[in-house]
């Protein structure tokens, strides 16, 4: 795509209007807001020279977050990246699964002439957006439709998108999240005959970033200690019904998946590795929750090539040393023909696979024969190199860090669990053996683990039709205490343990 800018223009507001995502919030930090300008000037800048070579400055290569006023008149080549995010089959009627409530051919046969009463179920997610339309008698789902939340112009995490909007981007998030939920529910109107007229209630679960912005709320106090959310209770606005959170950083995305999940006598644990990390463990009568800052990693984000779970990424990876087979499997997400990049289920399973074939030493360090880089492509176009391990290290070791301390705080050990719930795309694609390797998982829960997909919209879509539901949600709520990890010795502690690969 070509922008044309005129002497004096703000190049990266523009660049945001057109939905090119700053995945740092525009600290020049990540490397992957990359464009090219054609004419005109731009100044290079540090950040500039850390991620492109003096070949591709003099091409006109330059991190679109770093550009200040246009110098000149610009012409500048972008491409916005893939949107078509990958859904299992097994949690979208989008993807190949049949819709509970549907014909043969996948059409819906809750409605013959868009009467049918439904509800909408939604999950803002920092990344992606869920759209669930639900019977409101059966509780059946009529049809699912996930898309990109295109805030992602304000940065990947949360803390990016509290501080855009306490920079005043907040009204521009909440159109844009509104926009885009608003484009998944005609959507599924559409393709389903349903109408206005028989819809009831939207449903919404989100991180407590999410519904701020949904809302219309101030986050000034998300950003600071003591870190205080406006409201996490159950609350009616008029664009929608917003399940209840715990917290500024445990949100209604993981009181719903715990409300979906169904705590019950067993110890269970609840992992949500988005674009941020939440845990949850307990039972019925007592849970213990926490936020851990794992960053983006597990999401692709702050990985060089780094992608989320879309067509083309490297979702597995096998390293061979036998005779007659290719050094490097990859598996790929799709029908891609080669990678475009790697998302967070390959880079635990490429890490797995360099500590299993002794490439990676127990600090973390490649071995010096790989040069600091493993190519993953043809074209050399993606690679995996030092720096990623490092950023792997911090997640793995923040999430790890964050059981050990839950289950140290409620005087249990990791064989006490019976269950462990893996939430998101990215569970549904995690090799739990492979999460034990790099030391994301103990030993122990390996074969307990379940993927259950989008649990926050699996509660949504659950809370629809459930009579009872604002009376278990806000049983969850009131059962449920929150250990502050930044404020915990024994965090600390457990994080500086499982840094290191220590059990090669």
């Amino acid at each position: 795509m070509i922008l044309h800018a005129q002497k004096g223009s703000d190049i990266a507001a523009l660049l945001k209007d057109a939905g090119f995502p700053f995945l740092c919030g525009g600290t020049g930090s990540c490397g992957k807001c990359r464009i090219r300008v054609l004419s005109g000037e731009v100044s290079i800048t540090d950040a500039d020279r850390t991620f492109f070579s003096e070949e591709e400055l003099k091409d006109g290569m330059r991190l679109a977050c770093m550009t200040g006023p246009a110098e000149s008149d610009l012409e500048i080549e972008y491409e916005l990246p893939d949107e078509d995010i990958y859904i299992p089959a097994d949690t979208s009627g989008e993807s190949g699964h049949k819709p509970v409530g549907a014909d043969a051919e996948g059409k819906s046969v809750l409605s013959e002439t868009g009467s049918a009463a439904f509800d909408i179920a939604i999950d803002i997610g920092t990344t992606t957006i869920a759209a669930a339309a639900v019977d409101r008698h059966t509780g059946q789902i009529i049809a699912v439709k996930t898309g990109i939340n295109h805030q992602r112009s304000f940065g990947a995490d949360v803390i990016s998108r509290i501080v855009a909007s306490n920079l005043g981007s907040g009204p521009k998030m909440r159109d844009a999240v509104i926009t885009d939920i608003n484009a998944l529910i005609e959507a599924i109107m559409t393709g389903h005959s349903l109408t206005a007229a028989g819809l009831g209630r939207i449903v919404i679960a989100g991180n407590t970033t999410m519904q701020h912005i949904f809302a219309g709320y101030s986050c000034e106090g998300l950003g600071t200690a003591p870190f205080t959310p406006v409201s996490t209770a159950l609350t009616d606005t008029p664009s929608g019904l917003l399940l209840p959170g715990i917290s500024a950083f445990v949100g209604a995305d993981i009181v719903a998946g715990i409300y979906s999940c169904g705590f019950g006598d067993e110890l269970s644990l609840l992992i949500d590795l988005g674009t941020n990390g939440e845990l949850a463990l307990g039972t019925k009568d007592k849970i213990l929750v926490a936020s851990t800052a794992a960053g983006p990693a597990f999401e692709g984000g702050n990985i060089s090539c780094g992608t989320a779970g879309i067509p083309g990424a490297i979702c597995d990876v096998t390293l061979c040393d036998e005779d007659g087979k290719e050094p490097i499997v990859l598996k790929l997400i799709g029908d891609a023909e080669k990678p475009v990049g790697i998302c967070g289920t390959g880079v635990i399973a490429l890490v797995a696979e360099l500590i299993k074939q002794g490439l990676v030493d127990e600090t973390g360090l490649l071995d010096e024969r790989l040069r600091g880089r493993i190519r993953l492509s043809a074209d050399g176009k993606v690679t995996f190199t030092q720096k990623d391990i490092r950023e792997l290290q911090l997640a793995a070791a923040a999430v790890r860090g964050g059981i050990e301390t839950l289950l140290e705080e409620y005087g249990a050990a990791a064989g006490d669990i019976k269950h462990v719930f893996i939430a998101g795309g990215f569970g549904t694609e995690l090799d739990p053996d492979k999460a034990v390797t790099i030391g994301l998982l103990p030993a122990e829960l390996a074969d307990k683990c379940v993927s259950v997909g989008n649990s926050s919209l699996s509660g949504a879509i659950k809370y629809a039709s459930d009579p009872v539901g604002a009376e278990a949600l806000m049983n969850i709520v009131k059962v449920s205490r929150e250990i502050i990890l930044a404020d915990s010795e024994a965090f600390k502690a457990h994080f500086m343990e499982h840094m290191n690969f220590a059990h090669l």
